[in-house]
């Protein structure tokens, strides 16, 4: 494998996209025609059987994520809903693949990360069937402030949301100061709701309505499928959104 990632690498034009789509659906397809073994395809199978044989979440966690200056967020692939032991190998031997990506190629080589000094874990994680999902930033990305949080939500499963696939409600919380605690030192307190109203004491500073207009469901047979929201979501009496 090693030896076929460095043949599609070689004297590759990491800023020609169509050379990277092709250098990656050569070195993805090796993942595709390489055996699984037996003793990874039991392992597998058993630790799925442990947690009960539930709809998962297949994602990728790779070495060079998260550093100060580059996040890597959607470099690889996640494959959510996944249901049954043959389909979870199938995810995971397709996860691994992720890493060569033609994004992720070019984006190491933009930032000039050798391809050599990456490798790539799964993480196998069981499914929630959300009605509502979003992503909560404990400190605002755009201001750095750290009495704030950020939160952005919309219908269905995250993945419309962390794809850019939807304008999705924004909310920015101010945090309530934390108090002394009785054993000395400080310690988070939220008041009441009631009393969360102003800048002081915690409470909403703003709120934005997206469109949310594409909602993202798990599949009954597993899998996913993205539906208009209007289509999408039950009749209520009043404007959910």
């Amino acid at each position: 494998m090693d030896a076929s990632i460095r043949e599609a690498l070689a004297d590759l034009d990491f800023n020609d996209p169509a050379a990277l789509e092709k250098a990656s659906r050569q070195i993805r397809s090796q993942f595709e025609l390489a055996p699984v073994s037996q003793t990874l395809r039991d392992a597998l199978h058993i630790a799925y059987g442990w947690i009960g044989a539930p709809p998962v979440a297949v994602r990728s966690s790779a070495t060079a994520e998260d550093l100060p200056d580059m996040s890597f967020a959607g470099q690889q692939d996640t494959y959510l809903n996944i249901i049954g032991a043959d389909a979870l190998t199938d995810s995971v031997i397709a996860c691994w693949s992720s890493l060569w990506t033609a994004r992720a190629i070019g984006y190491r080589a933009r930032n000039e990360i050798p391809q050599e000094d990456v490798s790539l874990a799964v993480v196998v994680q069981k499914m929630v069937e959300a009605e509502v999902s979003g992503v909560m930033f404990t400190a605002n990305p755009l201001s750095g402030k750290r009495d704030e949080i950020v939160i952005d939500a919309t219908f269905g499963l995250g993945e419309a949301l962390v794809s850019g696939l939807v304008e999705p409600d924004n909310y920015i919380i101010a945090t309530p100061p934390s108090q002394p605690s009785p054993e000395g030192g400080r310690s988070s307190f939220s008041p009441p709701r009631g009393e969360m109203s102003d800048r002081t004491e915690g409470g909403i500073i703003s709120k934005t309505l997206g469109a949310k207009a594409t909602v993202i469901r798990g599949e009954a047979k597993g899998g996913t499928s993205t539906e208009n929201a209007d289509n999408a979501l039950p009749s209520s009496g009043g404007d959910v959104r």
